[in-house]
């Protein structure tokens, strides 16, 4: 799911492992670990919980654990996309253009 936010460039997504088909719509965020870049960062949080929240789902109270990781892997830790890839969430927020310039992005969906 791309989120856009205050014009074209700005845009976040909603990623999951291709193989899982655990989540199917925005209600399914409910008792799933979800990681995100940074909570303040608009394409990495923020537009992904203002959608969520517009269709009833408040992620910080019904996900099972929010994780914040770096926004980036190059910042010292590893991105939401790792982080998710790895098997530590069942959904990742980001930035969609990291989304597609991310080596495994055949993976996601």
């Amino acid at each position: 799911l791309i989120v856009r936010g205050l014009g074209p460039k700005l845009a976040g997504a909603l990623v999951v492992k291709a193989d899982d088909d655990r989540m199917q719509s925005l209600a399914d965020i409910k008792d799933k670990i979800v990681v995100a870049g940074d909570f303040w960062a608009l394409p990495t949080y923020q537009l992904q919980a203002s959608v969520a929240a517009a269709a009833g789902v408040n992620v910080i109270q019904d996900a099972k654990q929010v994780h914040f990781t770096s926004v980036l892997p190059e910042f010292g830790r590893p991105g939401p996309i790792d982080v998710l890839l790895s098997g530590q969430a069942d959904v990742a927020f980001t930035a969609d253009v990291l989304l597609y310039q991310h080596p495994r992005l055949a993976e996601l969906r």
